[in-house]
């Protein structure tokens, strides 16, 4: 799918000649790192130098990592981007996450990716909404900051939360964006256990990812009533959750036959049994899902939104999106839609040159629309 525009751009000054031409070299070396998940050679040897630095911000007594990526001796104040990280243990310090910040604020931006605990535990949960909020009070109070160019990023997971936050009428972020995200998390759910979803015309019929089914149990684990040893059970999902893959399969492979079986059914996408235990635990956590799913809150969406989905995502299926910009363009909310044919959950696939320049061509034209309102 192109990208498409929905609401006219609001209209801004007219720039120089040069001034575009440099605005699409930076897009177009932008492209280049992206699509090829920042190995690009070229990319690296024309973007200009970008500085990293690890500091931390306060929530009560607590403080938590904070990570700017910013360009190199520039002072001024600058649009900002807050990217927030998904549901993983490597939490800001993601190696995709920092690409991403990376190539932004090679385009002039600085890019903050704070720490969210409960997301880096893998538990996407409501409470980590108020926290966004926090980073985002936070950040548009530094005298490095344009506070009317705010992106807010919400990457997997962290997309629909992020939704939630920005929605908040004392939030009012220029623009939200979200990635590989979910529309409904119940649906998600779904596709977790049986690999298929479904946006009209549209099927997909794939093995999900393994790590997604693992998520969905040990977010919801306290919510079974289950004769089983779930002290154990925790350790042992705890470990495969972050990535301790080997250890978590030997500790279930020393459990007994009820712990074991259930193991495999949070663990292995081909266990078919997980469904039947899901439709027993959903009217449990309906509510709970839903206060959490955009598409029970689009109608309090005020900034303009941009969806980035790759086609290739076992993770989160690209239906979700589709589902999700259907919605905006029924609200009559301004969105922006980038579905990539290559991209998977956080890398691209190899492709033909040909299919290389069709992709590089949408996500230029995306950019340039986000970027209209940030730079």
């Amino acid at each position: 799918m192109r990208t498409r525009n929905i609401s006219p751009v609001e209209e801004r000054p007219p720039i120089c000649l040069i001034g575009i031409i440099y605005r699409a070299w930076r897009m177009i070396l932008f492209g280049f790192s992206i699509l090829s998940a920042g190995r690009s050679r070229f990319a690296k040897l024309f973007s200009p130098m970008v500085d990293l630095v690890d500091e931390t911000y306060q929530d009560g007594d607590s403080e938590y990592a904070l990570r700017i990526h910013q360009p190199k001796r520039i002072q001024k104040p600058l649009p900002a981007v807050i990217l927030y990280h998904g549901a993983t243990p490597h939490g800001e310090k993601h190696e995709t996450m920092n690409m991403l910040a990376v190539n932004l604020a090679r385009m002039g931006m600085r890019v903050y990716l704070p720490e969210l605990p409960l997301l880096k535990q893998a538990l996407v949960r409501e409470e980590t909404i108020p926290r966004m909020k926090l980073v985002y009070s936070l950040i548009t109070s530094r005298k490095e900051v344009r506070k009317d160019r705010i992106l807010l990023a919400g990457v997997s997971f962290a997309g629909g939360l992020a939704l939630k936050a920005g929605a908040d009428p004392e939030i009012n972020p220029t623009a939200i964006m979200c990635y590989g995200s979910y529309y409904d998390l119940e649906s998600a759910l779904r596709y977790f256990l049986t690999g298929r979803a479904r946006f009209g015309e549209i099927t997909v019929n794939v093995r999900p990812h393994d790590y997604a089914r693992a998520v969905l149990f040990w977010n919801y684990l306290d919510q079974m009533e289950l004769d089983l040893d779930m002290h154990r059970l925790r350790e042992c999902m705890y470990l495969f959750i972050t990535d301790e893959h080997d250890k978590a399969w030997a500790l279930a492979g020393s459990f007994g036959e009820g712990e074991q079986s259930f193991a495999n059914m949070a663990f292995d996408p081909d266990d078919e049994s997980g469904m039947h235990v899901a439709e027993q635990i959903l009217p449990k956590i309906r509510n709970q899902l839903q206060s959490i799913s955009p598409k029970y809150f689009i109608d309090q969406i005020a900034s303009p939104v941009f969806l980035v989905h790759g086609i290739q995502d076992i993770m989160i299926p690209y239906t979700e999106t589709l589902a999700l910009a259907k919605d905006f363009e029924l609200a009559k909310k301004e969105h922006y839609v980038y579905i990539s044919r290559i991209y998977g959950h956080a890398t691209p696939e190899k492709r033909s040159t040909r299919e290389f320049l069709r992709e590089m061509r949408d996500l230029v034209t995306f950019l340039n629309r986000l970027f209209k309102y940030l730079l």
